[in-house]
């Protein structure tokens, strides 16, 4: 819709925000040079967008309502890029976080940590194995493109200070770009949302481990693979 109407010299706003009243205000607007047939067609479209905007929040609201009580998700949810859909599945598809000896297995099973081709002496890492469940992978990968977006958007001086997670984030987006980032990023929430859950504790974007030298036990090795 924003690509046609650009055609034709209407410049509608990106992001769902900002779309819909652009699209809603182009449509009503009698100077918008649209063909009557295209108009209504435009139209039907944008109220089917409403509507699954409309049930999306109605969903949404229910897993809130539902997870009210469940003080692990209420946790989870303190984890930036994490939402009720991700802390909501990976809660129920976990059960018990002390199958994990670490947030590495807990990322490993979720495909999100790279595969390892060695021989001999030669240490050699490649891209994540997507191996695992498909559904909160992608999850993750997309609340980790959400964070990152908005750490770009606020980046200082134009908003608050980051944390310290979203700094390196930045940094990986800069050095390898942003889907590399997205990735990367989607990996360490992976050991962060093990380790919220595993010690009981609230996401502090900049907690500092003395004994791993970073923000979380992942190696500089496995950085580096995982935004290649």
């Amino acid at each position: 819709m924003r690509g046609a109407l650009r055609e034709l010299g209407v410049l509608v706003p990106k992001g769902l925000r900002d779309s819909l009243p652009g699209f809603q205000r182009a449509l009503r607007a009698h100077s918008t040079p649209l063909p009557a047939r295209m108009r209504r067609v435009y139209t039907q479209v944008l109220e089917e967008v409403q509507q699954l905007q409309v049930a999306m929040d109605s969903i949404e609201t229910q897993l809130a309502e539902l997870t009210r009580q469940d003080p692990i998700v209420q946790r989870l949810l303190t984890i930036c890029g994490v939402g009720p859909l991700i802390a909501t599945a990976i809660r129920a598809s976990v059960g018990h976080i002390e199958r994990f000896p670490s947030g590495r297995h807990l990322a490993c099973w979720l495909g999100l940590t790279a595969r390892e081709y060695s021989s001999g002496e030669r240490h050699r890492l490649g891209r994540i194995s997507r191996r695992g469940d498909d559904y909160i992978r992608t999850l993750l990968v997309n609340g980790a493109r959400s964070a990152l977006m908005a750490a770009n958007r606020f980046y200082p001086p134009s908003g608050p200070p980051l944390d310290r997670l979203r700094l390196w984030a930045l940094g990986i987006q800069q050095r390898r770009g942003l889907n590399r980032a997205t990735v990367a990023l989607a990996s360490k929430l992976a050991r962060i949302i093990w380790a919220t859950w595993r010690h009981e504790r609230p996401f502090d974007g900049n907690w500092f481990d003395a004994r791993a030298g970073s923000t979380s036990p992942t190696t500089s090795a496995e950085l580096a693979a995982i935004s290649s």
